[in-house]
C-alpha cells in the first residue's frame, strides 16, 4: 500500500486562535472558581465590616454610659490623639502641595470705603464701583417711577384736644347721645371751666393772690 507524503516548503504553525473543547471547559470551571472565591471573598469582608461596626456600638454605648476601664479610655484618647495628629499632617501636606491662592477680591462695600476716603483701587475695582453705582441708580430711578405712579393717599388728620372739646360741647348742647369715654371728657372740661370762672370771680373781689395759679389754669 502506498503511503502519501506531504512536502511543505517552509515552517508550519498551527494558528493560534483555534481553541479546543477541552481547553473551553477548563477556562469556565476557572471562571466558577474565580468567581465562588470573589463570592466568599466579598462575604467575609462584609462579615468583618459588620462584627466591627457592631463593637464599636457597643464601645460607644459603654463609653457614654461610663463602663470603660482606665485602661481602656487610655486607649481611646491615644487612639484619637494619633487620629488628629495624622489628620493635622495630611491637611498640612496638602496645603504645602496646592499653589499658593491669588489674593481675593475686595469686595463692594470695602472699594466703597476706599473710594470715600481717598484710597487708591485697580482698574478692575473702578469698574466694578462703577457697575454697582449704575445698578444701584437704576434701582432708585425704578423705585422713584414706582412711588410718582402710585402716590400714597393722604395721611388722615387727627383732631387737636381743642377740636374734640368742641365736637362733644356741640354735640351735648345738641341733645345728641354720647359714649362714656365722651362723657367723661365732658365732665373734666365742666370741672376746668368751673375751676377758672371761680378764680376769676374771686380775683374780681379783689381776693386773688399776688401768685395766682391762673395762668397755671389757663394753660391746662
Amino acid at each position: 500500500m502506498k503511503t502519501k507524503s506531504l512536502v511543505f516548503v517552509g515552517q508550519f504553525e498551527v494558528p493560534a486562535d483555534i481553541i479546543t473543547p477541552m481547553e473551553i471547559e477548563e477556562q469556565r470551571r476557572m471562571g466558577e472558581e474565580q468567581a465562588a472565591k470573589e463570592k466568599r471573598l466579598k462575604e467575609s469582608e462584609q462579615e468583618r465590616y459588620e462584627k466591627r461596626k457592631q463593637e464599636a456600638r457597643e464601645f460607644t454605648e459603654r463609653m457614654k454610659a461610663g463602663l470603660l476601664t482606665p485602661e481602656e479610655a487610655e486607649a481611646h484618647e491615644q487612639k484619637k490623639a494619633h487620629s488628629r495628629a495624622w489628620q493635622k499632617e495630611w491637611r498640612d501636606k496638602r496645603k504645602a502641595a496646592e499653589p499658593p491662592k491669588p489674593p481675593k477680591p475686595l469686595s463692594i462695600a470695602k472699594i466703597a470705603e476706599r473710594v470715600k476716603d481717598g484710597l487708591p483701587i485697580t482698574a478692575e475695582e473702578t469698574e466694578r464701583h462703577e457697575a454697582y453705582k449704575a445698578r444701584k441708580n437704576a434701582q432708585f430711578k425704578k423705585w422713584r417711577e414706582k412711588q410718582k405712579a402710585t402716590p400714597k393717599p393722604p395721611k388722615e388728620k387727627k383732631p387737636t384736644k381743642k377740636e374734640v372739646f368742641t365736637d362733644i360741647i356741640s354735640r351735648k348742647n345738641a341733645g345728641l347721645p354720647l359714649t362714656p369715654e365722651e362723657q367723661e371728657v365732658y365732665a373734666m372740661h365742666r370741672e376746668i371751666k368751673n375751676e377758672k370762672h371761680k378764680i376769676w370771680r374771686d380775683a374780681t373781689a379783689g381776693k386773688l393772690p399776688k401768685h395766682s395759679p391762673l395762668k397755671i389754669l389757663k394753660n391746662a
